[in-house]
Protein backbone atom coordinates (compact mmCIF):
# COMPACT_ATOMS: atom_id res chain seq x y z
CA UNK A 1 0.00 0.00 0.00
CA UNK A 2 0.73 3.58 -0.71
CA UNK A 3 1.75 5.92 1.65
CA UNK A 4 -1.11 8.31 0.80
CA UNK A 5 -3.84 5.23 1.11
CA UNK A 6 -2.52 4.68 4.05
CA UNK A 7 -2.92 8.10 5.29
CA UNK A 8 -6.40 8.50 3.98
CA UNK A 9 -7.22 5.58 5.75
CA UNK A 10 -5.92 6.85 8.78
CA UNK A 11 -7.44 10.73 8.42
CA UNK A 12 -11.09 8.64 7.81
CA UNK A 13 -10.57 6.54 10.68
CA UNK A 14 -9.91 9.82 13.01
CA UNK A 15 -12.98 11.64 11.21
CA UNK A 16 -15.15 8.67 12.06
CA UNK A 17 -13.92 8.42 15.65
CA UNK A 18 -14.35 12.29 16.43
CA UNK A 19 -17.83 12.13 15.06
CA UNK A 20 -18.92 9.49 17.43
CA UNK A 21 -17.46 11.40 20.00
CA UNK A 22 -19.24 14.16 19.41
CA UNK A 23 -22.25 12.86 18.41
CA UNK A 24 -22.45 10.87 22.01
CA UNK A 25 -21.19 13.97 23.76
CA UNK A 26 -24.13 15.61 21.94
CA UNK A 27 -26.92 13.46 22.01
CA UNK A 28 -26.70 11.60 25.31
CA UNK A 29 -29.10 12.82 28.22
CA UNK A 30 -27.57 14.46 30.85
CA UNK A 31 -29.18 14.10 34.44
CA UNK A 32 -32.02 15.98 35.31
CA UNK A 33 -31.02 19.17 37.04
CA UNK A 34 -33.58 20.61 39.12
CA UNK A 35 -36.05 22.08 37.06
CA UNK A 36 -36.76 26.09 36.83
CA UNK A 37 -39.35 26.46 39.74
CA UNK A 38 -39.48 23.04 41.14
CA UNK A 39 -40.03 23.61 44.55
CA UNK A 40 -38.88 20.38 46.92
CA UNK A 41 -41.56 18.87 47.37
CA UNK A 42 -42.29 17.64 43.81
CA UNK A 43 -38.45 16.91 43.31
CA UNK A 44 -38.07 14.66 46.68
CA UNK A 45 -41.09 13.08 45.03
CA UNK A 46 -39.04 12.69 41.60
CA UNK A 47 -35.96 11.92 42.80
CA UNK A 48 -37.10 9.24 45.36
CA UNK A 49 -39.84 7.67 42.36
CA UNK A 50 -42.27 7.89 45.40
CA UNK A 51 -45.15 5.89 43.90
CA UNK A 52 -48.94 6.86 44.19
CA UNK A 53 -49.28 5.36 47.71
CA UNK A 54 -46.10 7.11 49.35
CA UNK A 55 -46.71 10.16 47.20
CA UNK A 56 -50.30 10.48 48.83
CA UNK A 57 -48.55 9.90 52.73
CA UNK A 58 -46.23 12.63 51.36
CA UNK A 59 -48.21 15.01 50.74
CA UNK A 60 -50.11 14.68 53.89
CA UNK A 61 -46.92 14.55 56.03
CA UNK A 62 -45.86 17.73 54.21
CA UNK A 63 -49.42 19.47 54.70
CA UNK A 64 -48.96 18.53 58.76
CA UNK A 65 -45.50 19.78 58.55
CA UNK A 66 -46.07 23.07 57.10
CA UNK A 67 -48.80 23.73 59.39
CA UNK A 68 -46.71 22.97 62.46
CA UNK A 69 -43.77 25.47 61.16
CA UNK A 70 -46.10 28.03 60.31
CA UNK A 71 -47.35 28.12 63.77
CA UNK A 72 -43.70 27.90 65.23
CA UNK A 73 -43.28 31.10 62.75
CA UNK A 74 -45.77 32.84 64.51
CA UNK A 75 -44.97 31.54 68.32
CA UNK A 76 -41.23 32.55 67.33
CA UNK A 77 -42.50 36.68 65.82
CA UNK A 78 -44.17 36.72 68.90
CA UNK A 79 -41.79 36.11 71.52
CA UNK A 80 -39.18 38.27 69.28
CA UNK A 81 -41.23 40.77 69.33
CA UNK A 82 -41.77 41.07 72.89
CA UNK A 83 -37.69 40.67 73.27
CA UNK A 84 -37.40 44.03 71.13
CA UNK A 85 -40.14 45.39 73.38
CA UNK A 86 -38.03 45.82 76.54
CA UNK A 87 -36.25 47.95 74.70
CA UNK A 88 -39.55 50.66 75.50
CA UNK A 89 -38.25 50.56 79.38
CA UNK A 90 -35.76 52.24 80.78
CA UNK A 91 -33.84 49.57 81.62
CA UNK A 92 -34.55 46.46 80.12
CA UNK A 93 -35.04 43.36 83.12
CA UNK A 94 -32.35 40.67 82.65
CA UNK A 95 -34.60 38.19 84.26
CA UNK A 96 -37.59 38.80 81.59
CA UNK A 97 -34.97 39.04 78.47
CA UNK A 98 -33.27 35.71 79.49
CA UNK A 99 -36.95 34.42 80.33
CA UNK A 100 -37.54 35.34 76.18
CA UNK A 101 -34.34 34.07 74.54
CA UNK A 102 -34.74 30.95 76.68
CA UNK A 103 -38.22 31.09 74.14
CA UNK A 104 -36.70 31.98 71.05
CA UNK A 105 -34.39 29.24 71.10
CA UNK A 106 -36.30 26.74 72.31
CA UNK A 107 -38.66 27.34 69.10
CA UNK A 108 -35.77 26.99 66.89
CA UNK A 109 -35.01 23.76 68.56
CA UNK A 110 -38.29 22.43 68.08
CA UNK A 111 -38.17 23.59 64.50
CA UNK A 112 -35.18 21.87 63.83
CA UNK A 113 -36.68 18.54 66.00
CA UNK A 114 -40.00 18.98 63.70
CA UNK A 115 -38.16 18.94 60.45
CA UNK A 116 -35.67 15.92 61.33
CA UNK A 117 -38.84 13.84 62.44
CA UNK A 118 -40.75 14.92 59.07
CA UNK A 119 -37.68 13.19 57.30
CA UNK A 120 -37.41 10.68 59.35
CA UNK A 121 -41.14 9.67 58.58
CA UNK A 122 -40.68 10.55 54.87
CA UNK A 123 -37.38 8.04 54.87
CA UNK A 124 -39.74 5.80 56.91
CA UNK A 125 -42.15 5.41 53.60
CA UNK A 126 -39.27 4.33 51.41
CA UNK A 127 -38.75 1.00 50.23
CA UNK A 128 -34.89 0.05 50.57
CA UNK A 129 -33.89 1.34 47.29
CA UNK A 130 -35.87 4.32 47.92
CA UNK A 131 -33.81 4.90 51.08
CA UNK A 132 -30.39 4.77 49.09
CA UNK A 133 -31.82 7.56 46.89
CA UNK A 134 -32.52 9.46 49.78
CA UNK A 135 -29.67 8.84 51.74
CA UNK A 136 -27.81 10.37 48.39
CA UNK A 137 -29.95 13.43 48.56
CA UNK A 138 -29.59 14.59 52.17
CA UNK A 139 -26.99 17.09 51.18
CA UNK A 140 -30.04 18.56 48.87
CA UNK A 141 -32.61 18.54 51.38
CA UNK A 142 -29.91 20.54 53.68
CA UNK A 143 -29.72 23.11 51.64
CA UNK A 144 -33.33 23.64 51.29
CA UNK A 145 -33.84 23.32 54.38
CA UNK A 146 -31.24 26.21 55.82
CA UNK A 147 -31.87 29.59 54.92
CA UNK A 148 -29.60 30.79 52.12
CA UNK A 149 -26.09 32.34 53.14
CA UNK A 150 -26.37 36.31 52.35
CA UNK A 151 -23.35 38.16 50.37
CA UNK A 152 -20.53 38.02 52.28
CA UNK A 153 -20.73 42.15 54.20
CA UNK A 154 -17.27 43.29 54.77
CA UNK A 155 -16.27 44.59 58.89
CA UNK A 156 -17.22 48.19 59.00
CA UNK A 157 -13.88 49.72 60.22
CA UNK A 158 -13.02 53.37 60.94
CA UNK A 159 -14.11 55.78 58.16
CA UNK A 160 -11.06 57.42 56.58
Amino acid sequence: MKKTTLLTIAVFILVLLNSISIGYLLLRKPPLPPMPGERSPERIIRELSLDKQQSKAFEEMKTAHHDQMLKSNDAFRNAMKQYFELLRLDSVPANEAAALESRMFSIQQERARMTLNHFMELKDLCTPEQKEKFNALIPDLTTVIMPPKGPEVPPRGPRR
